[in-house]
């Protein structure tokens, strides 16, 4: 079965900056509403991967900000 079919549901997030400047290459941590979470860094264009489910769920995504990198 196509993958396609499977996860009909898809959706990416861009971060930019006040100033419309993408905030590139930064680690994100999405978090689903079924409760599983993944890791990923933006791309040079400040967007996270396109994220696939086979049910429509909210996302919600925590960029991690370098003071944050610092304190782990």
């Amino acid at each position: 079965m196509p993958t396609e079919a499977k996860n009909k549901f898809n959706q990416r997030f861009q971060f930019t900056d006040d100033d419309l400047q993408p905030y590139a290459n930064y680690d994100y941590i999405a978090y689903f509403e079924d409760g599983t979470s993944k890791l990923g860094t933006t791309d040079q264009e400040g967007y996270t991967e396109s994220f696939y489910t086979a049910t429509e769920q909210e996302i919600s995504i925590h960029l991690v900000m370098d003071k944050e990198k610092e304190i782990s």
